[in-house]
């Protein structure tokens, strides 16, 4: 299983999201990545996504940016988004993978989205992990 979480700049929500789900025992054998729909390629997490997962017992050390490709949804099983707008986003621009493009609240069957913390204070952080 290969699962791929989106964000907008893939600096805060999506690699908090994948060091997360990395670090959760019961996921041991799924691979998960992380993207945005307009990222930076090559720029670190955020310094407060850096310090929130760590305090977590967990690392975005290594993590860099990298933006949303055909190949990534390709090989992925499963997308999740942090909003409605990057799931349309990837709708729009790469029309065949509705049947696998969710935001992670829909996937759990949850309301709401993951607001982006970015340029906002470690609180904020905290709450979008």
């Amino acid at each position: 299983m290969n699962i791929l979480f989106v964000c907008t700049g893939n600096t805060c929500r999506s690699p908090m999201a994948q060091a997360i789900a990395l670090g959760m025992p019961e996921n041991a054998g799924i691979t998960f990545n992380s993207a945005g729909i307009s990222a930076w390629d090559g720029s670190p997490a955020s310094a407060h996504s850096a310090e929130c997962v760590k305090s977590l017992g967990l690392s975005l050390d290594s993590h860099h940016a990298r933006s949303i490709t055909f190949d990534m949804l390709d090989e992925a099983d499963l997308v999740l988004t942090l909003t409605h707008e990057h799931k349309k986003h990837i709708l729009e621009t790469f029309p065949g993978f509705a049947g696998k493009t969710y935001t992670i609240n829909e996937y759990a069957g949850e309301a709401g989205e993951i607001n982006d913390p970015y340029g906002q204070d470690y609180k904020a952080y905290e709450i979008c992990a």
